[in-house]
């Protein structure tokens, strides 16, 4: 309703994925798969039966990425649900990154792009799909941490903020807090006066910025 490009990310658990996909599609928005990786503490924060560990070999994570995948078969990129010991670890990132190439290989496709939630500050994901050839994206400010219409708000602007000082930033909020919509609404005026633009993940790849 908000009339703005957005990209969604799409849990292969979500047991409405089809439904939620179909929806999305309805009105034009891009989809990638949220698949969960491996976080800290993983006692206390499960990531559930589809998750990439570390300790996975290349062929395994392949293995189960395509299982998501499957299940979201309409992702232009992928993002990292969690994850914050997976993307820290660069072995693992080598791995997945590797295996994103090769997967793409076999199929006769463009590698899908990486787009890191930035769980950890010192992710692993950038040098490694890097190295792999795979493009690489990353969020600059979780938006609506705290579920308060104004600080939404200025998380927005602050994103804003950066975009014009960088060319671009990407921002994550979530489908389940109750201001992130209202607040996007209330920046949008703003936004375009400053001459910034809403666009999807891949448009920011065509752009060619990194982050």
């Amino acid at each position: 309703a908000l009339g703005i490009p957005i990209t969604y990310a799409v849990l292969p658990e979500d047991k409405n994925a089809y439904i939620i996909m179909a929806r999305i599609r309805r009105f034009g928005g891009e989809i990638i798969l949220h698949q969960p990786m491996e976080p800290d503490d993983a006692e206390h924060n499960a990531a559930g039966p589809s998750a990439l560990l570390t300790d996975m070999s290349e062929e395994q994570m392949r293995a189960r990425l395509k299982k998501s995948l499957r299940i979201v078969p309409y992702a232009q990129g992928i993002s990292n649900h969690m994850g914050s010991k997976f993307t820290r670890d660069p072995d693992a990132m080598r791995r997945l990154a590797r295996a994103m190439k090769q997967m793409s290989v076999e199929q006769g496709k463009k590698p899908l792009f990486f787009f890191d939630s930035h769980t950890t500050p010192d992710s692993a994901a950038e040098l490694q799909t890097s190295r792999a050839g795979v493009d690489y994206l990353e969020n600059r400010s979780f938006m609506d941490n705290q579920d308060e219409l104004e600080y939404v708000v200025k998380q927005l602007r602050l994103l804003k903020k950066m975009a014009l000082k960088d060319g671009s930033a990407a921002g994550i909020g979530h489908i389940h807090r109750k201001f992130t919509a209202e607040a996007i609404g209330k920046v949008l005026p703003e936004f375009r006066a400053g001459g910034v633009k809403f666009v999807v993940l891949s448009e920011l790849l065509k752009s060619g910025a990194g982050k």
